[in-house]
């Protein structure tokens, strides 16, 4: 639901001739997919799309997401969700997570070169994101998680985010120059999260005047 709404929202933005719905749609997926793939048992990459091709039918009976115009698109989907309101519970299963891995990656921007073991920086992680939480930047609570900053340095240590260093006595990370792609990757999430304050009733809204 998430990336069928961020699909929604580029096409809003963007003139519908430029960009093919079902490939946005995928691509956005596949995005998801990467960021949280230490969170979920996620099939390998094509079976993955084909077990997408199957949630979206779920959503929108007789319906080929290939070939159908964003507008069928967003009829099909309307039919399931008579009232756009309810496409929140599915959205939002997944923000406290989105939020966790949100600052794992303000945390890095703001401490290159850091070496920190793994207890030192979870305990930094919960202790920055309540700093956040009580300057009202925290939009999920339940975020503040120490499995959730557990699985997210698996994932920014699987990226390169976190550079392990071992030595005889001692293992730990060390936070890798801030670059192009943890910008983008950070941009991503933060995208994702922004999403989920977003009205799915006025995103489709906009995305009509725009077609």
């Amino acid at each position: 639901m998430i990336s069928f709404f961020h699909t929604i929202h580029i096409f809003s933005k963007t003139a519908s001739s430029t960009i093919n719905f079902y490939e946005s749609f995928i691509q956005t997926s596949l995005k998801l997919r990467n960021i949280l793939k230490f969170e979920f048992f996620f099939s390998p990459r094509q079976i993955f799309i084909d077990e997408l091709n199957q949630t979206v039918v779920f959503f929108a009976k007789d319906f080929s997401p290939k070939d159908a115009s964003s507008d069928e698109w967003r009829v099909k989907f309307g039919e399931y969700f008579k009232d756009w309101g309810e496409a929140t519970v599915y959205m939002g299963l997944v923000g406290e997570l989105l939020e966790s891995y949100s600052t794992i990656m303000k945390f890095l921007k703001a401490n290159p070169g850091v070496v920190l073991d793994k207890k030192q920086l979870i305990a930094r992680l919960v202790n920055y994101s309540s700093e956040l939480n009580e300057e009202g930047q925290i939009q999920f609570p339940e975020s503040i998680s120490v499995q959730n900053f557990s699985n997210g340095i698996l994932s920014c240590e699987n990226k390169g985010y976190l550079q392990l260093e071992k030595s005889e006595d001692l293992m730990a990370y060390r936070v890798a120059p801030w670059d192009h792609e943890t910008e983008k990757m950070m941009s991503d999430i933060d995208g994702f999260l922004d999403l989920l304050n977003k009205s799915p009733s006025k995103l489709v809204k906009s995305f009509y005047k725009s077609v």
